[in-house]
């Protein structure tokens, strides 16, 4: 029998720098540990991407997002989860233009709060991580399985209100805007199963600074925490 779980559970996104708790830990995995069923998970990123982010880039986004998942942006080497040395592609990340919908079993990206009052403040980005179930015979690793995983970012919105302001890696400005691409491949961390690390530097780490960019790329402990799932 299947113990199925269907909650509103949300990692806790990526926020400003200087937020996160100091627990000395490595990476960690959620809990309880569970993976997708197969890889590479399809990362459905739909539009319109963020207001913030329209009047450097038309798309707001969108396609800046989907290369630094899959390791295709133009000035950004080595970037998202597909760099794993054995583990191979772990996600593939494409264009969709479909809604954005818990429980839908098509895990989604969002420039936008989907949820009222579930990215503010601190919040740059959350991930919604309560859909899965266990004791599944099709993977026996004792692992459960993740059926769906969303991601928000805050309101879609350029008013002072609405910030923080999103950037594209090469028009970022610092102090007053965030890096979307370093942003969105720590959020795919939490759709693959990852929670958050202390190691300062590596993309799973809970808070990041004005337009660094370095949670796009992977560090060691990043890659051991996909090893422990994939």
């Amino acid at each position: 029998m299947k113990a199925s779980r269907r909650r509103l559970i949300i990692a806790a996104g990526l926020g400003f720098l200087g937020l996160a708790p100091g627990v000395a830990y490595t990476y960690s995995l959620l809990q309880p540990v569970r993976h997708w069923l197969a890889t590479p998970i399809q990362i459905c990123v739909t539009g319109p991407g963020h207001a913030s982010i329209t009047a450097d880039d038309p798309d707001g986004g969108v396609a800046a997002t989907i290369q630094a998942l899959n390791n295709s942006h133009p000035l950004l080497a080595g970037t998202g989860w597909n760099v794993v040395g054995p583990v191979g592609n772990v996600t593939n990340a494409y264009n969709c233009n479909l809604p954005w919908q818990l429980g839908d079993g098509r895990p989604t990206i969002a420039f936008n709060e989907m949820i009222p009052g579930t990215c503010s403040g601190s919040c740059l980005a959350a991930t919604f991580v309560g859909f899965y179930h266990c004791n599944d015979a099709r993977h026996p690793d004792g692992h459960c399985l993740i059926d769906d995983s969303d991601v928000e970012t805050r309101r879609n919105t350029r008013d002072k209100w609405g910030g923080p302001y999103y950037s594209l890696y090469e028009l970022c400005r610092s102090g007053k805007e965030w890096n979307i691409e370093a942003i969105m491949v720590h959020e795919v961390g939490h759709v693959i199963g990852l929670g958050h690390s202390s190691v300062s530097g590596a993309t799973m780490y809970p808070s990041v600074s004005s337009c660094n960019p370095s949670p796009s790329t992977l560090s060691s402990d990043d890659a051991n925490g996909v090893d422990a799932l994939y």
